[in-house]
């Protein structure tokens, strides 16, 4: 006979997978909601608004969809007057997605308040939630310094500084890659171009995929909305970052692209590691060529129907056909590619 699930049960199960993903999250999520359906139970309650919140970030629901959902877990813990382990983690969790960010700030500094008695700093299970919370705070941060351009800039970068100082302190004793996700951060948050390549390039190579892709999206949530205020010098290696990904999708090399674009390889090689500059026109061949439309380098993953013969061409040259029909096919993508550059044109 399988054992009775306990609310115990569950809010282990939570904390000790609170960034869980796909068929976990769905299971758990279920699991809660038949649990509270029948005693209902405001931490459990809580729990299950953190993970609708994180089911909607990991969707790539839309940011504003993603605060709506989180809202009933900040309308709770505004209320909490004994905080505990559970009511931190949540906190940890749904802070990002704050639509409020005074609400967020005044949580924050509550439950940091909190957790700076020694009661707390002596356990190792509290401290690992104090630099969470400040860490998905730097985000709420972040997103404040461009979503809501009324905001306090002074203030924002004086939190910033002191949340990602104390991460970085703390995970590079343990060298954890929270502290080159952090570097990052703080590059995109001062535009620094320079330093967003030497970070970005730290996180690829450790090896730490889900950790660079994680914030590579990151950054382009921001880019999407910072087409008037983000530097050029940004703009372009996002572009080449999603240059570089939308290629190997498609299975073409670089020596493919560049004779698709009739460019030099290294033409090609220096657009994605943004070396080199590429101006809207070249950067529109550069849509076509890849079967998406311009706007997919602003963040917008929109791609060309997926009856179009161009793409239909791309896909029958990644897949495995004789040389000489490779041959063939590459010669009608360039052809299809030119035609398009002379409609632009007219």
């Amino acid at each position: 006979m399988a054992n009775k699930v306990t609310k115990e049960m569950l809010i282990n199960e939570f904390l000790s997978h609170n960034t869980m993903k796909g068929k976990k999250a769905e299971r758990m999520i279920a699991r809660i909601e038949e649990f509270v359906g029948s005693e209902p139970d405001n931490e459990l309650l809580l729990i299950l608004h953190a993970l609708y919140a994180l089911k909607a970030d990991n969707s790539n629901h839309p940011l504003e969809q993603c605060y709506d959902i989180a809202t009933p877990a900040f309308e709770m813990l505004e209320d909490i007057t004994n905080w505990g382990y559970v009511e931190f983690n949540v906190l940890s969790v749904v802070i990002s997605f704050a639509a409020d960010f005074n609400k967020a700030y005044a949580l924050f500094q509550e439950a940091v308040s909190l957790l700076n008695d020694p009661e707390y700093l002596n356990d190792s299970k509290y401290k690992s939630v104090y630099k969470t919370i400040h860490y998905n705070f730097t985000l709420r941060i972040l997103r404040a310094r461009y979503y809501e351009p009324d905001m306090d800039v002074p203030l924002l970068r004086k939190l910033f500084k002191e949340s990602s100082d104390y991460i970085i302190e703390v995970c590079q004793r343990k060298n954890l890659p929270q502290r080159y996700v952090m570097e990052v951060r703080r590059a995109v948050f001062a535009n620094d171009m320079n330093a967003l390549n030497k970070w970005l390039d730290i996180l690829e190579k450790i090896g730490e995929r889900k950790w660079y892709k994680t914030t590579m999206d990151e950054i382009l949530e921001f880019v999407s909305l910072m087409r008037g205020e983000m530097s050029k010098p940004i703009s372009r290696a996002l572009a080449g970052y999603l240059m570089r990904k939308r290629r190997m999708e498609l299975g073409l090399s670089i020596s493919d692209l560049a004779e698709i674009l009739k460019w030099d390889n290294t033409a090609v090689a220096g657009a994605e590691r943004a070396s080199d500059g590429v101006s809207i026109q070249r950067l529109r061949k550069v849509a076509h060529a890849l079967g998406v439309t311009l706007d997919y380098f602003c963040g917008d993953e929109t791609r060309e129907p997926e009856d179009d013969p161009f793409m239909s061409a791309v896909k029958a040259y990644t897949h495995g056909v004789s040389d000489a029909d490779k041959e063939y096919i590459l010669d009608l993508i360039k052809l299809c590619v030119s035609r398009m550059q002379v409609q632009q044109v007219e």
